[in-house]
């Protein structure tokens, strides 16, 4: 299968492409030049600005769309949210209907769900318009919802990739700081915690989803099944790397959600593993340094 990777040159769409590539040809298309040069002959790298039409002679069967802005991009002006999360949605729309490409899998998020007092967020809960990524992350969705290509929608919560050193999300930051023996400031401290996922994860479900011929055209959340509690988690975290992080715990009004994953483990039989199977297979990654893309 050939499968179109947008957002290629980001650490999430790097994985994917690697991980994705054991049994299908990939075509990655990134804005810039890649740091971490994939030597994969099932990979073919495209320089490409996806904000402007998109002109390929190769015939995917299958899109992922890995680009975004959010708060920790480089660009996260208003203008760079619109584009990223919104008209590279339009333009890979477009060049899948030109292409008769058979699905389009979009990669959310779960910052879409506006933070209420609920602590246990769906697919159905209540979207957050007061935020632009949330605003601008949902119009892409609804872009899919009104056109007639096959599409997967995952709200992801923070997600590990192969390299924990990019810093893109709450639990990264924690990482590395208890890593680095920083102090670390919890609120919630006892509140369940499952707002985490990994590229292997998500490259696992595409692998499982990729050749159903069934006609799917849904939202779902992707995050980890058992939760645990945050405290917890932390205390984990810090007892792996023998860390002497003093931890502080703060009081805060604010609800930590737990997100539901019944839909997406039901529709496709797709088992998610715990919050502590992803630590620690990422801890484990982490310490040992291994090279993810010389696999």
């Amino acid at each position: 299968m050939q499968i179109l990777i947008a957002g290629g040159g980001g650490s999430v769409g790097q994985d994917l492409a690697v991980l994705l590539s054991k049994k299908n040809k990939i075509i990655s298309l990134h804005r810039s030049k890649m740091k971490n040069k994939i030597k994969n002959k099932n990979i073919k790298g495209k320089r490409m600005d996806l904000k402007k039409k998109i002109y390929l002679n190769e015939k995917p069967d299958i899109i992922i769309n890995c680009v975004a802005a959010h708060k920790f991009s480089k660009k996260n002006r208003t203008i760079d949210y619109i584009c990223s999360n919104i008209t590279v949605v339009k333009n890979l729309i477009d060049f899948a209907i030109r292409k008769n490409v058979k699905k389009i899998i979009n990669l959310s998020t779960v910052s879409v769900y506006e933070n209420t007092n609920s602590k246990i967020l769906d697919e159905e809960s209540q979207i957050n318009y007061n935020d632009i990524l949330a605003i601008t992350k949902h119009s892409g969705e609804k872009l899919l919802e009104n056109q007639p290509v096959d599409y997967i929608n995952l709200r992801l919560p923070a997600i590990l990739s192969s390299n924990l050193n990019v810093k893109r999300s709450w639990i990264s930051f924690l990482i590395s700081d208890i890593k680095k023996n920083k102090k670390v400031e919890i609120f919630n401290s006892n509140a369940q915690f499952n707002n985490v996922i990994d590229t292997e994860e998500i490259a696992r479900f595409i692998e499982k989803v990729k050749d159903k011929k069934e006609n799917i055209r849904d939202t779902f959340n992707l995050c980890a099944s058992k939760s645990i509690k945050l405290i917890l988690l932390v205390y984990y975290i810090k007892k792996f790397f023998s860390s002497k992080s003093k931890i502080k715990i703060k009081k805060s009004k604010k609800i930590l959600p737990y997100f539901k994953v019944q839909k997406i483990e039901k529709k496709f039989k797709f088992s998610l593993p715990s919050v502590i199977s992803i630590i620690r297979q990422n801890l484990e990654k982490y310490n040992n340094k291994y090279n993810f893309y010389a696999k």
